[in-house]
């Protein structure tokens, strides 16, 4: 499902898979941290990435995306675990 004009729930901790074709056209995926807080909006997601030389997505993320570029993106997920104090 398309997560345009949708909320995005999600808690700390969680991750996105973002997927991307490169070019000899194998679909890639890569995980992601969501860095944005939860409560920060209920429409978009913030990642953060570091650079690498010769990463595939660090270099698709840093050097060749514009404002309105279109992803196919995973939900966000964590690891199943959640700790919650009474």
């Amino acid at each position: 499902p398309c997560m345009q004009d949708r909320a995005v729930h999600y808690h700390p901790g969680d991750h996105i898979e973002l997927f991307a074709y490169d070019d000899q056209g194998s679909l890639r995926v890569g995980h992601f941290s969501i860095s944005s807080s939860p409560t920060d909006s209920d429409q978009w997601i913030e990642i953060t990435t570091r650079y690498e030389q010769n990463g595939f997505f660090s270099e698709l993320l840093h050097n060749n995306v514009h404002v309105g570029d279109v992803f196919l993106v995973r939900y966000p997920m964590d690891d199943g675990v959640r700790i919650v104090s009474n």
